[in-house]
């Protein structure tokens, strides 16, 4: 017999653990012709913000520039738990999704609190190193304002 599943909505302190415990989440911009673009990105929460960074020619920036609308997922687990029956199978998981405006962060305060954010989630033994110059002219980043937020777990 297989475990009865836990399904529920996550509360947004449980949201923000999933949000910070989470490597990659994709980022989803309105293109040119209002196609969706989905990109992978590292991303961190900071201040109810969520910050992206990457190369200043990624075409989600200029997707940005038009139409601010975006879309952020992100997801931990994946675990399938193969059951008897083909229906069965379930996959365990925490997930978020984030809706909001998206805005470029150009001023150098700005800038450097954002990647100081995304250095200590992703590279903590850098916190605090001066950020080299040459990777400071090629680097976009993002400011995400969420306007929803919501997750869910199936456990």
């Amino acid at each position: 017999m297989q475990p009865v599943p836990r399904k529920g909505l996550l509360s947004p302190e449980e949201c923000l653990a999933v949000l910070k415990e989470c490597p990659v989440a994709c980022l989803a911009t309105l293109g040119p012709d209002g196609e969706p673009c989905v990109t992978p990105v590292h991303f961190a929460a900071a201040d109810g913000v969520l910050y992206v960074h990457g190369g200043k020619e990624a075409s989600r920036h200029r997707n940005v520039a038009r139409d601010p609308r975006v879309s952020l997922s992100a997801y931990l687990g994946g675990a399938l738990c193969h059951a008897d029956g083909p229906c069965d199978t379930m996959t365990f998981y925490r997930s978020v999704s984030v809706t909001g405006t998206a805005r470029m962060v150009t001023d150098s305060a700005g800038r450097s609190a954002a990647l100081d954010a995304l250095v200590l989630k992703y590279t903590p033994r850098h916190a605090g190193k001066p950020y080299p110059e040459d990777a400071l002219e090629i680097t976009a980043v993002m400011a995400v304002v969420p306007s929803s937020v919501t997750g869910k777990s199936f456990s």
